[in-house]
């Protein structure tokens, strides 16, 4: 996983929206596919405090299913108290910083994700 991808999931754990204003391209697009959403890098920060909200006390869990030429496809489980969801996530970087995230949900459980 490269360190652009390491660096938003730390930032992600801990929501931290200066983090994300370092990390993500201003030209960048966040598209969450399950929502029908794309988002700007502005309402994507400005997003984060809903996003605070709704992950409290999740656990995150990745797999890197590859990273090559600057693009990392990743899955993910979110597993909450009450539930789980599975995602493949996809992110473009270049010189340091986040250009594109793509967000699919695959499941609503993360059986046989370690």
């Amino acid at each position: 996983m490269s360190g652009e991808v390491k660096a938003w999931f730390v930032a992600l754990s801990k929501v931290s929206r200066p983090r994300f204003r370092e990390l993500i391209d201003r030209n960048a697009r966040i598209e969450l596919k399950d929502l029908g959403i794309v988002q700007t890098r502005e309402e994507f920060l400005d997003s984060l405090e809903q996003r605070d909200d709704a992950t409290k006390g999740a656990i995150l869990l990745t797999q890197v299913i590859s990273s090559q030429d600057g693009v990392d496809i990743v899955e993910v489980c979110y597993r909450f108290d009450s539930n789980e969801q599975l995602s493949r996530e996809t992110y473009r970087y270049l010189d340091g910083r986040i250009t594109s995230v793509i967000q699919e949900r695959l499941g609503t459980n993360c059986v046989g994700f370690f």
